[in-house]
């Protein structure tokens, strides 16, 4: 919900005729699957949808984009958007700067960027109700932030003052709360109480509506049945509580909010895949995976690290699935430049044993090795090569012979269906970082796309560097017919990547003619492990199936 905010200074919150407001960017994005990967903002962000259904991931939170809805988030949190509809959505990303007035002691005036923001989002979730006119204003903000022409560009500047007040005003006066502000304060009820008994027919009563009613409201807002929700809270708090020490099947079942144990071990296994008792037995060895591609391994094994670098932006796919499931979450920021802090971390609590890449060395080796046993993977190694020494040295190797079993099965069905949609085209894998274009070849492409799924690749991978800087006018002379394209996600490079989707060169390309152009997360295209593996060549036939 948009709301005011007081800022905190010496001379007192300014009003907001005492606050600018500059808009940055504008996006409008429509359609189906992944519209934004988990990305890092710089700016304040106004989300408005105008039609569809869609998902929005703000931080570690997930929840339902609603049709005819404002959202906001603030400067260093991410964000992702998906949706899953058959109709897809159709949103406007804006992006903004916020600065305050301040006084001087001559008694002049300045505006100071930073600080808190009138702008202000209820974490996840706004309230405020988009009408026809808020529409109307969004596509005249975005379709003159388009234009070179100056005098346009400060025609969007003017629109986005107006919608912000439009917006403002919805919120101040417009907006009937009542029943999702109830609805809010009984999943925090859930949230602090799933230990006791609970009755759908008690949550309702908090929020004043009939049990029928508030089933659907919670689904609809917050894309979980509320009995789902529920078994969610109680199995992440079992799996914390068998991660931590050793439990009767019965105290832990009390201790969750069941009275029957057997019932527990039904859902439990229903929920997990696995008994209680095998889930405590697995979880007994404390393995820490000291970089991002072992955590690939271990869950290839079917062993969740005890310690394991995590972030929702770096590892998006691991801390959703499995961040309440690691005890020690360690630093996923830039290939590891917080070693010092990860080292500490597991210093304060100690693993069993120590997953580390070889090419860890000087100091940073040397501290490791002072923490306990550490186990060096070969990097040199292929995947496959790498997926078998861990679970040998491990003593898995039959959960390594079965998984390595399974991925050949996936990879013959994903191929034979390849076979059949794209045939001999010529295919290429670019990134896109700031404003340059390059031909991506890593070990993963190379292997897996080009090797397992027998990819032809529109020039030789073999030649290329893993990542290689190319002109678009290189891009024609390859010609390849399909593209699949890695984006990074921060505001310069998602500036750049749309102009250059309007370049004229890049138009004329034969992928993007034809309209057979994907666009591909960074994660797990850019992890080398048995597990991301698994997920490009799903991702594949996905991309593929979907064009």
């Amino acid at each position: 919900m948009i709301t005011y905010s007081e800022f905190q200074g010496e001379a007192g919150p300014p009003t907001l005729d005492e606050t600018a407001f500059r808009l940055r960017g504008a996006e409008l994005l429509k359609g189906e699957g992944c519209l934004v990967e988990q990305r890092l903002l710089n700016s304040y962000t106004l989300i408005v949808v105008s039609g569809g259904e869609g998902l929005l991931k703000l931080n570690e939170d997930e929840g339902l984009l609603r049709p005819n809805t404002a959202y906001t988030a603030n400067p260093g949190d991410t964000i992702g958007i998906m949706s899953e509809a058959a109709e897809g959505v159709r949103l406007f990303v804006l992006s903004f700067d916020v600065f305050r007035e301040e006084r001087l002691p001559d008694a002049g005036t300045a505006y100071f960027q930073g600080g808190a923001a009138p702008l202000y989002p209820e974490q996840g979730s706004a309230q405020v109700p988009v009408t026809a006119p808020i529409v109307t204003l969004c596509d005249t903000v975005y379709g003159h932030w388009q234009s070179g022409d100056p005098l346009e560009r400060f025609r969007s500047q003017s629109a986005f003052q107006e919608l912000l007040y439009l917006l403002m005003k919805h919120s101040l006066y417009g907006s009937d709360r009542g029943a999702r502000s109830g609805l809010e304060l009984s999943k925090r009820y859930m949230d602090a109480h799933f230990h006791e008994k609970i009755s759908v027919e008690q949550l309702a009563g908090m929020t004043g509506l009939s049990p029928k009613y508030y089933i659907d409201l919670f689904k609809k807002t917050y894309d979980i049945g509320v009995t789902d929700y529920l078994t969610l809270l109680r199995m992440n708090r079992a799996k914390q509580l068998m991660s931590q020490a050793d439990h009767r099947l019965k105290d832990l079942a009390q201790q969750i909010g069941y009275s029957d144990e057997y019932y527990f071990s039904r859902k439990f296994k229903q929920e997990t895949g696995v008994s209680p008792t095998v889930y405590m037995n697995s979880r007994r060895r404390k393995i820490a995976a000291y970089q991002i591609p072992i955590t690939g391994q271990l869950l290839a094994l079917k062993m969740i690290p005890y310690a394991a670098p995590l972030h929702p932006k770096w590892t998006g796919y691991y801390y959703k699935m499995y961040g309440s499931e690691i005890p020690v979450h360690l630093s996923a920021y830039r290939f590891n430049q917080d070693w010092e802090a990860n080292i500490e971390k597991l210093r304060l609590q100690p693993p069993d044993l120590i997953l580390s890449p070889d090419t860890v060395g000087g100091q940073e080796r040397e501290l490791l090795e002072r923490l306990g046993e550490v186990y060096f993977v070969p990097s040199k190694a292929t995947w496959r090569e790498q997926l078998l020494w861990t679970a040998q040295t491990l003593r898995e190797e039959g959960e390594a012979a079965a998984w390595l079993q399974s991925y050949e099965k996936k990879v013959k069905e994903v191929r034979e269906r390849l076979e059949r949609e794209i045939g001999d085209e010529s295919c290429l894998i670019l990134s896109f970082n700031e404003r340059t274009v390059n031909v991506y070849n890593s070990r993963s492409v190379r292997e897996v796309l080009y090797g397992d799924l027998q990819l032809r690749p529109a020039c030789d991978p073999g030649a290329a560097q893993p990542v290689q800087p190319v002109t678009v006018e290189r891009l024609a002379e390859l010609d390849a017919q399909r593209l699949f394209v890695m984006i990074r996600q921060e505001p310069v490079s998602l500036a750049g990547w749309q102009a250059l989707r309007q370049s004229p060169a890049w138009r004329d390309l034969r992928a993007v003619r034809t309209h057979k152009v994907s666009i591909v997360p960074s994660s797990p295209w850019r992890e080398y492990s048995a597990s991301a593996h698994y997920r490009i060549i799903g991702d594949m036939l996905e991309l593929v199936a979907r064009k």
